[in-house]
């Protein structure tokens, strides 16, 4: 376990004071602060309401202005537990998982969750949790908060594993909170600009029509989850766009946004592709949208926003 304190931008303007005073009270831990999530969490002006931030990272180094960092493999439980004797966070967002080494991934999302899970019960944090949409089989949507994973793929069965962890771990205070793709265009996203690279290089690029998801904002989810960490709710919460859009008309919007031309797009359909994945994770929000006052934007409406800009 490494730890690099950050330097504080003093120019750096202050976000509006939040209207929950335990904030500053309050130490935040955020795993996987590399990843797009977690760079979306960094990014967020709430972050500054927290007395104390500590973000982890494994493979990719990254800062996080006025507060620390620290490198950490989840998947070392007495790296874990020393760095929470170390920090003593009072809530943990955990959005870990390593993309960068297939090999690791299921460790990464299983393992690390277990020891993630472990620290914070002997230490009595408030766990969020990040899940996903593709913890279902894709044939019985739109799925609420009371419907049992039935994973087909191994990310996926990772994924469905940890929620398990999650809610047999006699942890007292957790969130899970499942999720779908995540955008964003500040920076863009890796999903997003492999589609437009592929467009202007002229790569032949294919994309499913009946493949559905809830495409969600980084900046929305980023707020959910930081407002997640003071909210007087437990148990299962989908946080996800209100928009369901297959995986090519979501292309479409996104070439059009771009000025690229969507007809160097393939459409085609998962069931004449030979892969196996999940066909519609549609994930039904109301009860995100009751609970929240973060609002959950369209894919319309963030790009109508980012055009107008």
């Amino acid at each position: 376990m490494i730890c690099d304190a950050s330097t504080t931008n003093p120019a750096a303007p202050r976000p509006a004071a939040m209207p929950i005073a335990q904030h500053e009270q309050s130490t935040l831990l955020i795993t996987g602060l590399s990843g797009y999530v977690g760079q979306g969490l960094a990014r967020h002006p709430a972050l500054a309401r927290f007395g104390r931030v500590v973000g982890t990272y494994f493979q990719h180094p990254v800062s996080l202005p006025g507060h620390a960092t620290c490198r950490l493999d989840l998947t070392d439980a007495q790296a874990v537990d020393a760095l929470w004797e170390a920090v003593q966070p009072t809530v943990v967002i955990h959005t870990a998982a390593n993309f960068a080494q297939p090999a690791s991934l299921t460790a990464s999302i299983v393992a690390g969750t277990q020891h993630v899970v472990a620290a914070a019960a002997k230490h009595g944090a408030r766990l969020v949790h990040l899940s996903s949409d593709v913890i279902f089989d894709g044939e019985h949507p739109p799925y609420a908060e009371d419907a049992s994973p039935d994973p087909i793929t191994p990310y996926a069965q990772a994924k469905a594993q940890a929620e398990t962890l999650v809610r047999t771990s006699g942890l007292a205070d957790w969130v899970m909170v499942r999720t779908s793709l995540v955008t964003g265009l500040a920076p863009v996203d890796p999903r997003t600009q492999w589609v437009w690279d592929s467009v202007r290089a002229r790569r032949p690029i294919t994309l499913f029509t009946d493949e559905y998801r809830c495409p969600v904002w980084v900046e929305d989810l980023a707020a959910a989850l930081l407002e997640l960490t003071q909210l007087d709710f437990r148990g299962v919460l989908n946080v996800a766009g209100p928009q369901r859009l297959s995986r090519y008309a979501f292309g479409v919007k996104l070439c059009a946004f771009a000025g690229l031309d969507p007809a160097a797009i393939t459409a085609a359909v998962v069931a004449n592709s030979g892969l196996v994945r999940p066909r519609d994770c549609t994930l039904d929000i109301r009860l995100a949208q009751r609970v929240l006052r973060t609002r959950l934007r369209s894919v319309d409406e963030g790009l109508l926003s980012a055009h107008n800009r």
